[in-house]
């Protein structure tokens, strides 16, 4: 991933962007396995799902080389810069991604209104009940799955509401 931009370009567009919401922060990512081309080609495949994630402003990612362990198996790690057009764009990345490192560069302090506060929550909320979900139905019967579908359906409905009823205020 490259994007062209030589590091003074790259602060302009940061402290312009940042000074409008955005998000300037560093993304540590890793991998392993019992090949390296294996390890490096996955990891290389998950920056380029990242890199095309809308709300991304900027999106530059090192892979390092894997190193071998002693049980012959490889790891390594990526350091992915991204600029970020807004905490909620952060926010989810991070929760569908799962850095194992996050390090915000800039800016300073986010101020939040009230509603953005109650986006990120209930985007962060729905996506642990996802994750919850998706874990019952590899544990459970299909009429529990069933069951537990309709009322995170409802559920998601009334977020749905509440997000609507937030953005009238």
């Amino acid at each position: 991933m490259d994007s062209g931009l030589d590091k003074g370009e790259l602060k302009e567009l940061v402290k312009k962007a940042t000074s409008k919401g955005a998000i300037h922060a560093f993304l540590y990512f890793d991998a392993f396995g019992n090949e390296k081309d294996a390890v490096e080609g996955s990891l290389t495949e998950y920056l380029g799902r990242i890199a095309k994630e809308r709300g991304l402003i900027y999106c530059k990612g090192q892979i390092e080389e894997s190193l071998e362990s002693e049980e012959h198996r490889f790891t390594t790690y990526a350091e992915v810069e991204v600029l970020a057009e807004s905490i909620d764009v952060l926010q989810r990345i991070c929760m569908n991604y799962g850095p194992v490192g996050v390090e915000v560069m800039a800016p300073n302090s986010v101020t939040l209104e009230l509603d953005e506060l109650q986006r990120l929550l209930l985007n962060s909320a729905n996506l642990s009940h996802e994750y919850a979900s998706m874990v019952l139905r590899f544990q459970t019967s299909k009429e529990n799955v069933d069951e537990l579908e309709r009322k995170f359906s409802a559920r998601a409905e009334v977020g749905k509401k509440l997000l609507e009823k937030a953005k009238k205020k």
